[in-house]
């Protein structure tokens, strides 16, 4: 049950979350061959992060990977977390426990310095820091967070927001929602163009792509 997808910024490997194997695949694009990492970091058929792993998202550097894991774990009770894969050896870095129900989208700031995270059943983004991995605040959006992306220069983040039908735009600097545009019928993926100036939206009951 392939679900994510992400292609490093060297362009060397694609990692892809398998949500039915709880494992991420890695992928050499210049051959398009699956690598055996077994050997250096356990799981089966890929690097073994937490239950249903989601989405994945390389840091600006490549040397991270981050993936949000949307299941229940077995250690410590009912739990939803964030892996963070050391990407020169495939090893998990750590383990951000208690996220919140439905952790989805996962995104990393242009400077590398911070993580967001989509916290699908409870409507909010939480936000951390990459060095430490503490987090750094918490961002009320709209109902059912999915897919977060940012523009180029770091300023803004834009959340997909499924059951109310809109995008959350969050400035960055405050950490506040500073608007919120109506897309269509329940609205799951987001891009933003190299210049920043567009945003692509999916809207899976639409069946459209709003552009903003």
């Amino acid at each position: 049950q392939p679900s994510g997808v992400a292609v490093s910024p060297d362009g060397t490997k694609a990692y892809v979350t398998n949500s039915g194997d709880d494992t991420v695949s890695v992928i050499r694009t210049a051959d398009n061959t699956v690598i055996d990492t077994d050997a250096v970091a356990g799981g089966i058929n890929g690097i073994a992060v937490g239950d249903v792993p989601h989405t994945v998202a390389f840091s600006p550097d490549g040397t991270k990977a981050a993936v949000t894991n949307s299941g229940t774990t077995t250690v410590g009770g009912f739990r939803y977390t964030l892996s963070i894969i050391d990407t020169t050896n495939y090893n998990i870095i750590t383990t951000i426990t208690g996220l919140g129900d439905r952790p989805r989208g996962v995104a990393f700031s242009p400077d590398g310095t911070k993580a967001y995270v989509t916290i699908r059943n409870a409507d909010f983004v939480r936000v951390f820091d990459t060095n430490t991995y503490n987090e750094i605040t918490t961002i009320a959006v709209g109902n059912q967070p999915l897919a977060v992306a940012f523009s180029p220069d770091g300023t803004k983040a834009f959340v997909t927001n499924e059951d109310d039908d809109t995008v959350s735009v969050i400035d960055t600097t405050t950490y506040s929602e500073i608007a919120t545009i109506a897309v269509g019928n329940l609205p799951q993926a987001v891009a933003v163009s190299p210049d920043g100036n567009t945003v692509y939206v999916t809207n899976a009951w639409g069946p459209s792509v709003s552009v903003i």
